[in-house]
């Protein structure tokens, strides 16, 4: 990017990344005084053309605690065709998930991610590998509240995640004397 004379010239179209467009527009907003939405401009950028621009918009999407950034990357998901892509953002969706899961944070926005990933795991016109990743982000997130949705989703990926996830263990034996063997999770 080259500045003349008050003028910003852009090289290349997407030379400048997500992240950088995110944070320049924290830095507006913060010396104008008005608020300007980054998440518009991500969500622009998570539907470009060039899967560098999606993959890097996915990662600043990732730093994010908006309901309405676990919703964009969520609906990607779905909808995602470059498989470089699918991994970041499923890597985004993992990071929120994981960010929330076990940390005291309200339970509210652990399950939205988990909620907004099942959502589109449950699509039947989803394309195998965009379900595959879906049933991996689950299993990574670890919340075992995402094993109604891995069963349901009766896919080899959910089958993995749901070995993940510990439910098909033995169970742990019960800690009181009132009942006889184990108990499943």
């Amino acid at each position: 990017m080259r500045v003349y004379s008050g003028r910003v010239d852009h090289l290349g179209g997407d030379t400048m990344s997500s992240m950088t467009r995110y944070l320049l527009a924290i830095a507006i907003c913060v010396l104008c005084g008005c608020t300007v939405n980054p998440l518009e401009r991500l969500s622009e950028d998570l539907t470009m053309r060039s899967p560098q621009t999606r993959a890097k918009a996915a990662q600043a999407l990732a730093q994010s605690d908006s309901k309405d950034a676990v919703l964009l990357l969520a609906r990607q998901l779905g909808a995602e065709t470059d498989e470089a892509v699918l991994h970041a953002i499923a890597l985004a969706l993992v990071s929120i998930g994981r960010r929330h899961h076990g940390e005291g944070t309200s339970f509210a926005k652990e399950q939205r991610t988990i909620l907004y990933v099942s959502d589109e795991l449950a699509k039947t016109n989803l394309d195998e590998i965009n379900r595959d990743k879906a049933a991996w982000v689950l299993g990574e997130i670890g919340d075992r509240d995402a094993l109604p949705y891995l069963i349901a989703a009766g896919t080899d990926a959910a089958e993995i995640a749901l070995t993940k996830l510990g439910y098909y263990s033995d169970g742990t034996p019960f800690e009181t004397n009132e009942g006889v063997g184990t108990t499943k999770d």
